[in-house]
C-alpha cells in the first residue's frame, strides 16, 4: 500500500515583484502556524462549501442597515480514515503504541467508532488502559463548569 504524500512542503507563499498588503509575507506564516494543528495534520480529508441556503438556515444574519449585498462562505471539513490510517491505527491497537494512538488526537475515538463498527479493533493491554484514562480525561473536561453546553 502507497505512503501517505507528504503535501505540507507545497505550502508557499506567493513570490512577487511588488509590495503585498497587510504584511502578508510576514503574517501568512504565523497564520499557518496558528491552522497548523487543526487544517494541516497528518490525515485524510474532504473540504467543501457549505451551501449558502443552509448557512443562512443555520445562522441567521440580519445587518441594519441592509448592505447592497452579503456575501458568506462556510467550509465544512470531513476526516476520513485512509488506508495506511486504518493501518497504522491498527497496527497500534494490537500492539499498544501509545504514541502512535496518541497521533490520531482528537480523531482517535471516531476512528475507532470505524474500526470497531468493522470487528477490526483488537486491542492490546496497554491500548485498552490508555483508552479508558483517555476516556476519563474528556469525561473529566465535559463535565466541568466551565464546559458549554
Amino acid at each position: 500500500m502507497a505512503e501517505p504524500l507528504e503535501l505540507k512542503k507545497t505550502l508557499n507563499l506567493p513570490k512577487t515583484d511588488f509590495l503585498m498588503k497587510a504584511s502578508l509575507p510576514q503574517n501568512e506564516p504565523k497564520q499557518l502556524d496558528a491552522w497548523q494543528d487543526s487544517w494541516f495534520e497528518e490525515g485524510m480529508r474532504i473540504f467543501y462549501i457549505v451551501p449558502r441556503a443552509m448557512i443562512d438556515s443555520v445562522l441567521p444574519l440580519e445587518v441594519t442597515p441592509a448592505p447592497a449585498t452579503t456575501a458568506r462562505v462556510f467550509v465544512g471539513r470531513v476526516e476520513v480514515l485512509s488506508p495506511w490510517g486504518q493501518q497504522s491505527l491498527q497496527r497500534a491497537l494490537s500492539t499498544g503504541s501509545i504514541d502512535t494512538l496518541a497521533k490520531f488526537g482528537r480523531f482517535l475515538y471516531p476512528f475507532l467508532t470505524q474500526l470497531h463498527a468493522t470487528g477490526a479493533v483488537v486491542p492490546s493491554r496497554a491500548t485498552e488502559q490508555y483508552l479508558q484514562r483517555a476516556y476519563m480525561k474528556v469525561a473529566k473536561e465535559f463535565n466541568s463548569a466551565s464546559c458549554v453546553r
